[in-house]
């Protein structure tokens, strides 16, 4: 209740404080899965919710324009870089390679940039020693590794979607404490 706060490109801020005392709720707020009930949310200077939710949420990936905007505007369609993304602290894997769980919604990134992304997470390192490396399959909903390693590969992913604001709702809570620190 209250709160306020204004953060400006590149600084950081922890929220830290009892059960209860709306840090998930920020995180819900700023991710636009709630509205607030009084007060303003702003990115650069305008509201949150005048921007639209696939703006916001955009992965690096063409955007095309709507329908009614198709003729003034020009044919290419821009990269869009994701405005807010959060790694949430139970994140989801698919039934797929741990290179595709880092690259989901981002499937223009090369090999290269993944591995980046995952080391900069903390990742590669325990995915190098898998079995099929970045080939491994997660299993279902990531079944096939621990939490603290679902939780490096959510860390990942959003870290290769490079997006302007990164929201992180206590994603080490699985991650051992070299993991955490690298984080």
């Amino acid at each position: 209740q209250g709160v306020s706060l204004e953060l400006h490109p590149g600084e950081v801020l922890a929220l830290v404080g009892a059960a209860g005392s709306g840090k998930s709720t920020l995180v819900a707020l700023l991710q636009r899965l709630r509205e607030p009930s009084r007060g303003h949310l702003l990115l650069d200077g305008r509201e949150l919710h005048a921007y639209a939710l696939a703006y916001l949420r955009a992965q690096v990936s063409p955007v095309s324009p709507r329908r009614s905007q198709r003729r003034r505007t020009r044919p290419h369609c821009p990269l869009v870089r994701a405005q807010v993304v959060a790694v949430q602290q139970e994140p989801t894997l698919f039934a797929r390679s741990i290179h595709d769980n880092v690259a989901l919604g981002a499937r223009d990134r090369s090999r290269r940039e993944v591995e980046a992304a995952a080391r900069r997470a903390g990742a590669h390192g325990f995915i190098t020693r898998l079995h099929r490396g970045y080939d491994t399959d997660a299993g279902e909903l990531g079944g096939l590794v621990s939490g603290g390693q679902r939780q490096a590969v959510a860390i990942a992913r959003a870290l290769l979607r490079d997006p302007r604001v990164l929201v992180l709702d206590d994603p080490t809570s699985a991650l051992d404490v070299e993991a955490q620190l690298q984080v």
